[in-house]
């Protein structure tokens, strides 16, 4: 395969890489590093593939050590914002379970928390490009990181600004993230179903009084998905419409699955609004007045451990708690 061949090859694993599964998460399955619909760092990896392709038919492979490296210590930066973020959730529901009668059951749950190749692919697109770039700076004899003309100047300011937006995008967030005392009883997404209900004492009259009056949820839908992963396996996809003039910052929805028999045999509970929990999806956003949450195109919340007696699309879902922003 010739140097040309290699650096379309490498683009387009780092553009594939971006829809592939990089890790699975209770209730959300399998996520990508687009899962987030607009993902910012995500939406300039895809641009980094996109100048390096091009970049590549223009037979400027010497220019695709910027792009190439700029993506690839992305994904390296990606990879380990995500390994850290697993480990201090297992921390944390570690000292938050201890001695909680149910803490086997939460332990199962994060059991199934864990990374998936896509990384491989991510990681292995970037670098087949870093490598093409400096097999051919070595063949003309040219410094690595020199940006002689304009053409790599563009690609290298295009580079560098695409590697700031991860550690900005963290900085922000650490920098303008809700006081803790705010975030406290958050609901983590991560949490056990039994946790969840173990720890919270319920809505207060005045949520409940607004789940009745002001929360809608409609469009519920309990089926057999098809999932490229885990086959073919249920899960349930809803929306919810805020038609009061409150901002909820966290929502929990119940679902209960019945069999041929009309009676239940299980649940799930989802937390479709989790503002300042850990979200790989687009939970960690406040369900403003007037506002509408769905799912994100083609995804689904799974509901992996219903047993086989359900009698397909015979669940129910109500909206059992929520938490109103403090601001209003």
């Amino acid at each position: 395969m010739n140097s040309k061949a290699m650096s379309f090859v490498g683009a387009g694993l780092l553009i594939v890489g971006l829809f592939l599964p990089i890790a699975t998460l209770p209730f959300l399955g399998n996520v990508t590093l687009m899962s987030n619909g607009f993902n910012i760092v995500a939406i300039g990896l895809l641009i980094l593939g996109l100048l390096s392709g091009f970049l590549a038919w223009a037979e400027r492979r010497d220019t695709l050590i910027w792009t190439g490296g700029a993506a690839l210590l992305t994904v390296i930066y990606m990879f380990g914002r995500m390994q850290w973020a697993m480990t201090q959730m297992r921390t944390g529901m570690a000292e938050e379970l201890e001695g909680n009668p149910f803490a086997g059951l939460a332990q199962t749950a994060m059991a199934s928390v864990g990374l998936q190749w896509g990384w491989l692919i991510l990681a292995a697109g970037p670098a087949l490009l870093v490598y093409v770039a400096v097999q051919d700076r070595k063949a003309d004899g040219s410094s690595m990181f020199s940006a002689g003309d304009n053409v790599e100047r563009i690609a290298a300011g295009i580079s560098v600004l695409a590697l700031l937006i991860a550690p900005v995008q963290d900085a922000w967030g650490y920098f303008t993230a809700p006081d803790a005392e705010e975030t406290a009883t958050a609901n983590s997404v991560l949490s056990s179903p039994v946790t969840q209900s173990e720890t919270s004492s319920g809505p207060t009259a005045e949520e409940a009084n607004y789940i009745s009056d002001s929360l809608r949820l409609y469009e519920f839908e309990a089926k057999y998905y098809d999932s490229m992963l885990d086959g073919r396996t249920p899960g349930v996809d809803f929306k919810i419409k805020n038609e009061g003039d409150r901002t909820i910052n966290s929502l929990t929805v119940k679902v209960v699955f019945y069999d041929a028999d009309d009676q239940p045999i299980a649940e799930e509970l989802y937390y479709p609004v989790n503002v300042g929990g850990f979200s790989m999806g687009n939970e960690d956003r406040p369900l403003r007045p007037n506002y509408i949450w769905q799912q994100e195109s083609d995804r689904f919340y799974t509901a992996k451990n219903v047993p086989s007696e359900w009698s397909e699309g015979n669940a129910r879902a109500t909206i059992t708690d929520i938490e109103f922003d403090p601001a209003g």
